[in-house]
């Protein structure tokens, strides 16, 4: 982690804007694009509790320490007087000197299982309803297995902080939802492995679509490979659009890609699912890894 530039009139050029565009819009913080560099400071100073073990909240603390020679209370309280004193001496210095902390933020100063366990991590409040026993439903026409899908999900209607959540295990493989195909599985009893995964894909269509004109948020488990994930919420997301969408994929490589996406999309949030985890005692180097691209105050658990 270096820092190329030699001179920066502001912290904000300094950190990377485009960086701290994705870090705050993974934070839920919506037109970051339309930020002035002050705002989006002011910005990263409000969630700076989420983002312990960070990459850019380590990046900032370190220049202002040992660059520019400030105290990093970073706080909403104390924005204004280090933006100005920052922006002082980065406007009066002809360049900065070279350096580089690779070396001093490679562990967090919280990366430790004191910090790290899962009663300092949030929790889901809502009422979660468990969405998976529609798979073993039963109709004699797809016309007739939609219209129970959609009885089902109604009832959910009534509650209304009620969550969603669906499982994809880590025998699915993508499939595009197909409703020929899936009036001809409807009346089977026994189901084989591509036929489950047909019908996982078209009840997470219609959860999509659900949840989208609710507004209601999905809790997405997934154990499936990371390349039939992301196939399945780009072609889902492109035609029916994104809903507030907790994803809990159980790889860690696949948690960096829903990462990624999160800080393009302000309604996709990372999370645990803490059926799929066989301990709450994770090791603290699990937890780091995740929190120096992600923030880990938001990575929300889903409860057993």
């Amino acid at each position: 982690m270096s820092i190329g530039k030699t001179h920066a009139s502001n912290l904000v050029e300094l950190l990377d804007r485009d960086a701290l565009c994705g870090l705050l819009t993974q934070c839920g913080v919506e037109s970051v694009a339309k930020f002035s560099d002050y705002e989006l400071f002011r910005a990263f100073c409000g969630v700076w509790d989420l983002l312990d073990g960070h990459r850019q909240r380590k990046k900032c603390s370190y220049l202002l320490e040992q660059v520019l020679d400030l105290p990093q209370d970073i706080s909403q309280k104390n924005c204004d007087r280090i933006w100005k004193e920052s922006s002082t001496q980065l406007f009066f210095a002809k360049s900065l000197p070279e350096f580089s902390i690779e070396s001093t933020c490679e562990v967090s100063p919280n990366c430790n299982k004191s910090y790290f366990t899962f009663k300092r991590l949030p929790r889901m409040d809502a009422v979660i309803y468990r969405c998976n026993s529609i798979l073993r439903m039963r109709a004699p026409t797809w016309e007739a297995w939609r219209e129970q899908v959609e009885q089902n999900l109604a009832s959910f209607i009534a509650a209304p902080d009620a969550a969603l959540y669906y499982r994809l295990p880590r025998s699915y493989t993508d499939r595009a939802p197909n409703p020929y195909l899936v009036g001809r599985i409807a009346p089977k009893r026994d189901r084989n492995k591509e036929e489950r995964n047909l019908l996982h894909a078209q009840i997470l269509r219609h959860l999509f679509s659900f949840c989208v004109r609710e507004d209601r948020p999905l809790l997405l488990s997934a154990s499936c490979k990371k390349a039939d994930l992301e196939g399945l919420l780009k072609r889902l997301t492109a035609e029916i659009g994104t809903p507030r969408l907790i994803c809990a994929p159980t790889d860690f490589h696949t948690m960096s890609a829903i990462a990624a996406r999160s800080a393009q999309n302000t309604k996709i949030s990372l999370g645990m699912d803490l059926r799929e985890q066989r301990s709450e005692d994770l090791s603290a180097e699990f937890f780091c890894r995740i929190a120096e691209n992600y923030p880990i105050g938001r990575l929300f658990l889903i409860p057993k």
